[in-house]
Protein backbone atom coordinates (compact mmCIF):
# COMPACT_ATOMS: atom_id res chain seq x y z
CA UNK A 1 0.00 0.00 0.00
CA UNK A 2 2.23 3.14 -1.10
CA UNK A 3 0.62 6.75 -0.24
CA UNK A 4 2.65 9.75 -1.35
CA UNK A 5 4.59 11.81 0.97
CA UNK A 6 2.55 14.57 1.79
CA UNK A 7 0.01 12.69 2.55
CA UNK A 8 1.21 10.89 5.05
CA UNK A 9 -0.39 13.03 7.84
CA UNK A 10 -0.76 11.24 11.66
CA UNK A 11 -3.33 8.74 11.06
CA UNK A 12 -5.20 8.54 14.26
CA UNK A 13 -4.75 12.37 14.14
CA UNK A 14 -6.36 12.36 10.63
CA UNK A 15 -9.12 9.57 11.40
CA UNK A 16 -10.52 11.10 14.45
CA UNK A 17 -10.82 14.39 12.54
CA UNK A 18 -12.92 12.93 9.73
CA UNK A 19 -14.88 10.63 12.40
CA UNK A 20 -15.63 14.14 14.18
CA UNK A 21 -17.05 15.38 10.42
CA UNK A 22 -19.06 12.59 9.91
CA UNK A 23 -20.60 12.44 13.62
CA UNK A 24 -21.40 15.89 12.92
CA UNK A 25 -19.17 16.79 16.05
CA UNK A 26 -16.19 19.14 15.25
CA UNK A 27 -14.70 18.62 18.69
CA UNK A 28 -11.13 16.75 19.71
CA UNK A 29 -11.54 15.40 22.98
CA UNK A 30 -12.13 17.53 25.86
CA UNK A 31 -9.00 18.47 28.57
CA UNK A 32 -10.85 15.95 31.04
CA UNK A 33 -11.27 13.16 28.81
CA UNK A 34 -7.51 13.76 27.52
CA UNK A 35 -6.32 13.64 31.29
CA UNK A 36 -8.49 10.51 32.17
CA UNK A 37 -6.84 8.70 29.10
CA UNK A 38 -3.12 9.82 30.11
CA UNK A 39 -3.98 8.47 33.81
CA UNK A 40 -5.36 5.36 32.48
CA UNK A 41 -2.38 5.24 30.33
CA UNK A 42 -0.11 5.72 33.14
CA UNK A 43 -1.80 3.20 35.37
CA UNK A 44 -2.01 0.70 32.56
CA UNK A 45 1.60 1.01 32.39
CA UNK A 46 2.94 0.90 36.17
CA UNK A 47 1.15 -2.33 35.94
CA UNK A 48 2.58 -4.09 33.17
CA UNK A 49 6.05 -2.81 33.73
CA UNK A 50 5.83 -4.28 37.82
CA UNK A 51 5.48 -7.81 35.87
CA UNK A 52 8.36 -7.30 33.80
CA UNK A 53 9.75 -10.43 34.82
CA UNK A 54 13.50 -9.60 34.61
CA UNK A 55 15.45 -6.31 36.83
CA UNK A 56 15.13 -3.46 33.81
CA UNK A 57 15.76 0.59 34.12
CA UNK A 58 14.13 2.93 32.69
CA UNK A 59 15.79 5.08 29.85
CA UNK A 60 15.02 8.25 28.32
CA UNK A 61 17.21 8.67 25.22
CA UNK A 62 17.44 12.10 22.77
CA UNK A 63 16.75 12.13 19.03
CA UNK A 64 15.84 14.48 16.87
CA UNK A 65 12.33 14.28 16.93
CA UNK A 66 12.05 14.40 20.61
CA UNK A 67 13.10 11.55 23.92
CA UNK A 68 12.39 8.11 23.59
CA UNK A 69 11.49 5.99 26.56
CA UNK A 70 12.59 2.54 26.74
CA UNK A 71 13.31 0.08 29.13
CA UNK A 72 16.09 -1.81 28.95
CA UNK A 73 17.18 -5.49 30.34
CA UNK A 74 19.15 -8.10 30.25
CA UNK A 75 22.95 -8.99 29.49
CA UNK A 76 24.93 -5.53 30.11
CA UNK A 77 28.12 -6.33 28.09
CA UNK A 78 25.89 -8.28 25.52
CA UNK A 79 25.06 -6.87 22.14
CA UNK A 80 22.33 -4.60 21.49
CA UNK A 81 19.27 -5.12 20.28
CA UNK A 82 16.25 -2.96 19.79
CA UNK A 83 13.09 -4.19 20.43
CA UNK A 84 10.09 -2.18 18.37
CA UNK A 85 6.24 -2.37 18.77
CA UNK A 86 3.24 -2.38 17.04
CA UNK A 87 1.24 0.83 16.27
CA UNK A 88 -1.14 2.07 19.31
CA UNK A 89 0.90 -0.38 21.56
CA UNK A 90 3.83 0.20 23.36
CA UNK A 91 6.96 -1.23 24.84
CA UNK A 92 5.57 -3.41 27.46
CA UNK A 93 4.43 -5.47 24.62
CA UNK A 94 7.82 -7.06 24.66
CA UNK A 95 7.84 -8.81 28.21
CA UNK A 96 6.94 -12.27 27.40
CA UNK A 97 10.49 -12.03 25.27
CA UNK A 98 12.78 -10.14 27.39
CA UNK A 99 14.00 -13.26 29.87
CA UNK A 100 14.83 -15.17 27.03
CA UNK A 101 16.09 -13.07 24.92
CA UNK A 102 18.07 -11.01 27.10
CA UNK A 103 20.50 -13.95 28.49
CA UNK A 104 22.68 -13.00 25.55
CA UNK A 105 21.66 -9.67 24.55
CA UNK A 106 21.83 -5.60 26.17
CA UNK A 107 17.76 -5.80 25.34
CA UNK A 108 16.25 -2.41 24.92
CA UNK A 109 12.25 -1.98 24.58
CA UNK A 110 11.64 1.37 22.93
CA UNK A 111 7.94 3.78 23.10
CA UNK A 112 7.54 4.57 19.34
CA UNK A 113 8.07 7.82 19.14
CA UNK A 114 4.68 9.63 18.59
CA UNK A 115 2.85 6.44 19.49
CA UNK A 116 0.80 6.32 22.66
CA UNK A 117 3.76 5.39 24.92
CA UNK A 118 5.48 7.31 26.99
CA UNK A 119 8.27 8.87 24.42
CA UNK A 120 7.70 12.25 24.01
CA UNK A 121 7.62 14.50 20.47
CA UNK A 122 10.08 17.51 20.71
CA UNK A 123 8.21 19.72 17.30
CA UNK A 124 7.69 17.15 14.98
CA UNK A 125 7.20 13.53 14.48
CA UNK A 126 8.87 10.86 11.49
CA UNK A 127 5.90 10.76 8.63
CA UNK A 128 8.02 8.61 5.94
CA UNK A 129 10.18 5.26 6.75
CA UNK A 130 13.37 7.33 5.82
CA UNK A 131 12.36 9.29 9.05
CA UNK A 132 11.78 6.82 11.27
CA UNK A 133 14.90 5.59 10.00
CA UNK A 134 16.61 8.44 11.22
CA UNK A 135 14.86 8.55 14.60
CA UNK A 136 16.25 4.72 14.91
CA UNK A 137 19.89 5.77 13.91
CA UNK A 138 19.83 8.52 16.26
CA UNK A 139 18.89 6.15 19.01
CA UNK A 140 21.80 3.94 17.88
CA UNK A 141 24.19 7.01 17.79
CA UNK A 142 22.71 7.87 21.41
CA UNK A 143 23.68 4.40 23.08
CA UNK A 144 27.16 4.59 21.45
CA UNK A 145 26.69 1.68 19.08
CA UNK A 146 28.14 0.43 15.65
CA UNK A 147 25.57 -2.26 14.81
CA UNK A 148 22.26 -3.58 16.73
CA UNK A 149 19.75 -6.24 16.07
CA UNK A 150 16.35 -4.45 15.13
CA UNK A 151 13.35 -6.68 15.90
CA UNK A 152 10.02 -5.42 15.00
CA UNK A 153 6.39 -6.41 14.69
CA UNK A 154 3.57 -5.02 13.05
CA UNK A 155 4.60 -0.82 12.07
CA UNK A 156 7.81 -1.71 14.14
CA UNK A 157 8.43 -4.40 11.51
CA UNK A 158 8.33 -1.57 8.69
CA UNK A 159 10.14 0.92 10.71
CA UNK A 160 13.13 -1.93 11.36
CA UNK A 161 13.15 -3.13 7.64
CA UNK A 162 13.52 1.11 6.79
CA UNK A 163 16.38 1.25 9.10
CA UNK A 164 17.96 -1.84 7.13
CA UNK A 165 17.43 -0.38 4.33
CA UNK A 166 18.13 3.34 4.98
CA UNK A 167 21.58 2.06 7.36
CA UNK A 168 22.26 -0.90 6.33
CA UNK A 169 26.05 -0.49 8.04
CA UNK A 170 23.75 -0.47 11.07
CA UNK A 171 22.43 -2.83 11.15
CA UNK A 172 23.73 -6.40 12.02
CA UNK A 173 20.75 -8.85 11.64
CA UNK A 174 16.92 -7.89 11.32
CA UNK A 175 13.54 -9.89 12.76
CA UNK A 176 10.58 -9.04 11.47
CA UNK A 177 7.09 -9.69 13.35
CA UNK A 178 4.16 -9.49 10.25
CA UNK A 179 5.74 -5.93 8.88
CA UNK A 180 2.49 -3.92 8.63
CA UNK A 181 4.32 -2.75 5.27
CA UNK A 182 7.62 -2.77 3.35
CA UNK A 183 7.28 -6.17 1.13
CA UNK A 184 4.85 -5.23 -1.71
CA UNK A 185 2.26 -7.50 -0.56
CA UNK A 186 -1.73 -6.78 -0.24
CA UNK A 187 -2.57 -5.45 3.28
CA UNK A 188 -5.59 -5.48 5.51
CA UNK A 189 -4.67 -3.65 8.55
CA UNK A 190 -6.18 -0.27 7.52
CA UNK A 191 -9.61 -1.77 7.22
CA UNK A 192 -9.63 -3.15 10.71
CA UNK A 193 -7.80 0.17 11.94
CA UNK A 194 -11.11 2.26 10.67
CA UNK A 195 -13.86 -0.58 11.97
CA UNK A 196 -11.92 0.26 15.57
CA UNK A 197 -11.65 4.37 15.01
CA UNK A 198 -14.75 5.09 12.66
CA UNK A 199 -17.41 4.05 15.42
CA UNK A 200 -18.50 5.61 18.23
CA UNK A 201 -19.32 1.80 19.63
CA UNK A 202 -17.31 0.73 22.39
CA UNK A 203 -18.59 -2.73 21.42
CA UNK A 204 -17.54 -2.17 17.99
CA UNK A 205 -13.94 -1.10 18.55
CA UNK A 206 -13.91 -4.45 20.91
CA UNK A 207 -14.81 -6.44 18.31
CA UNK A 208 -12.44 -5.29 15.01
CA UNK A 209 -9.69 -5.15 17.94
CA UNK A 210 -10.05 -8.76 18.49
CA UNK A 211 -10.19 -10.02 15.14
CA UNK A 212 -7.29 -7.80 14.30
CA UNK A 213 -5.60 -9.62 17.28
CA UNK A 214 -7.18 -13.05 17.10
CA UNK A 215 -7.54 -15.52 19.75
CA UNK A 216 -4.61 -15.89 21.53
CA UNK A 217 -2.66 -14.04 24.28
CA UNK A 218 -2.07 -10.63 23.12
CA UNK A 219 -6.32 -10.21 22.53
CA UNK A 220 -6.75 -11.17 26.70
CA UNK A 221 -3.93 -8.83 27.46
CA UNK A 222 -4.41 -5.61 25.45
CA UNK A 223 -7.73 -5.13 24.13
CA UNK A 224 -8.91 -3.12 26.72
CA UNK A 225 -6.65 -1.02 26.56
CA UNK A 226 -7.18 -0.60 22.25
CA UNK A 227 -10.39 0.42 23.38
CA UNK A 228 -9.47 2.78 25.39
CA UNK A 229 -6.87 4.78 23.71
CA UNK A 230 -8.41 4.27 20.27
CA UNK A 231 -10.79 7.23 21.98
CA UNK A 232 -7.80 9.36 22.15
CA UNK A 233 -7.78 11.26 18.62
CA UNK A 234 -5.36 13.33 19.85
CA UNK A 235 -2.80 11.30 21.22
CA UNK A 236 -0.69 10.11 18.51
CA UNK A 237 1.21 11.41 15.85
CA UNK A 238 2.42 9.02 13.09
CA UNK A 239 3.81 8.34 9.63
CA UNK A 240 1.41 5.56 7.51
CA UNK A 241 3.44 2.45 6.41
CA UNK A 242 3.94 2.30 2.81
CA UNK A 243 5.98 -0.16 0.97
CA UNK A 244 9.91 0.14 -0.04
CA UNK A 245 11.09 -0.06 -3.07
CA UNK A 246 12.00 -3.87 -4.54
CA UNK A 247 15.37 -2.90 -5.75
CA UNK A 248 16.25 -1.21 -2.07
CA UNK A 249 14.75 -4.37 -0.57
CA UNK A 250 17.53 -6.38 -3.05
CA UNK A 251 20.70 -4.67 -1.49
CA UNK A 252 20.43 -5.78 1.70
CA UNK A 253 22.95 -8.56 2.90
CA UNK A 254 22.47 -8.80 6.64
CA UNK A 255 20.92 -12.10 8.12
CA UNK A 256 16.52 -11.42 8.21
CA UNK A 257 14.17 -13.47 10.05
CA UNK A 258 10.39 -12.99 8.89
CA UNK A 259 7.65 -14.01 11.31
CA UNK A 260 3.94 -14.82 10.27
CA UNK A 261 1.74 -16.14 12.56
CA UNK A 262 -0.87 -19.01 11.70
CA UNK A 263 -3.89 -16.80 12.38
CA UNK A 264 -2.48 -13.73 11.36
CA UNK A 265 -5.54 -11.55 9.39
CA UNK A 266 -3.68 -8.33 7.79
CA UNK A 267 -2.62 -10.17 4.57
CA UNK A 268 -4.98 -11.32 1.78
CA UNK A 269 -2.49 -13.37 1.15
CA UNK A 270 -0.02 -14.77 4.08
CA UNK A 271 1.58 -17.19 2.06
CA UNK A 272 2.48 -14.10 -0.42
CA UNK A 273 4.85 -12.74 2.32
CA UNK A 274 6.82 -15.42 1.94
CA UNK A 275 7.17 -15.84 -1.37
CA UNK A 276 7.70 -12.33 -1.79
CA UNK A 277 10.05 -12.23 1.12
CA UNK A 278 12.32 -14.85 -0.23
CA UNK A 279 12.35 -13.46 -3.94
CA UNK A 280 13.41 -9.67 -2.50
CA UNK A 281 15.71 -10.30 0.63
CA UNK A 282 19.07 -12.48 -0.63
CA UNK A 283 19.30 -13.27 3.12
CA UNK A 284 16.00 -14.19 4.72
CA UNK A 285 14.48 -17.25 6.30
CA UNK A 286 10.92 -17.56 6.94
CA UNK A 287 9.12 -19.45 9.57
CA UNK A 288 4.95 -19.25 10.47
CA UNK A 289 4.43 -18.96 14.44
CA UNK A 290 1.96 -21.81 15.30
CA UNK A 291 -1.14 -20.71 17.17
CA UNK A 292 -0.57 -17.02 16.84
CA UNK A 293 -2.19 -13.97 15.55
CA UNK A 294 -0.86 -10.36 14.46
CA UNK A 295 1.39 -10.36 17.80
CA UNK A 296 2.92 -13.37 16.96
CA UNK A 297 5.59 -12.80 19.63
CA UNK A 298 3.48 -12.10 22.17
CA UNK A 299 0.91 -14.88 21.43
CA UNK A 300 3.52 -17.57 21.32
CA UNK A 301 6.53 -16.35 23.24
CA UNK A 302 8.17 -19.58 23.71
CA UNK A 303 8.70 -20.58 20.03
CA UNK A 304 9.58 -16.89 19.05
CA UNK A 305 12.07 -16.97 21.38
CA UNK A 306 13.69 -20.01 20.45
CA UNK A 307 13.63 -19.50 16.46
CA UNK A 308 15.20 -15.97 17.24
CA UNK A 309 18.12 -17.47 19.48
CA UNK A 310 18.57 -20.28 16.55
CA UNK A 311 18.58 -17.34 14.31
CA UNK A 312 20.62 -15.12 16.06
CA UNK A 313 23.11 -18.37 16.91
CA UNK A 314 23.56 -19.14 13.04
CA UNK A 315 21.42 -21.87 12.77
CA UNK A 316 19.07 -21.17 10.33
CA UNK A 317 19.55 -20.82 6.73
CA UNK A 318 17.87 -19.29 3.67
CA UNK A 319 15.61 -22.33 2.75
Amino acid sequence: MKYPRHLTAPLIVLAGIIQALFSGCTTMPSRAERIALEQFRQTDGAKRLALWPVPYKERLIPTRFGTTYAIESGRADGQVMLLVHAMGFNAMTWAPNIDSLGKDYRVIALDTIGDQGKSVVRRDYPKTGAEYADWMVDIIDSLGEEKVVLVGCSMGGWIALNTAVEYPSRVSALVLNSPAAGLPVKTTWMKYLNDIIFTSSVEKHRKAARFLLGNGRATRDWVEYMVEVVADTGGAKMGIPSDIKAEKLALLDMPILLLVGTDEVIYENKQAVFETGRSLLPSVHCEWIPDAGHMGHYDNPDFVNSIVEEFLAGKLVRE
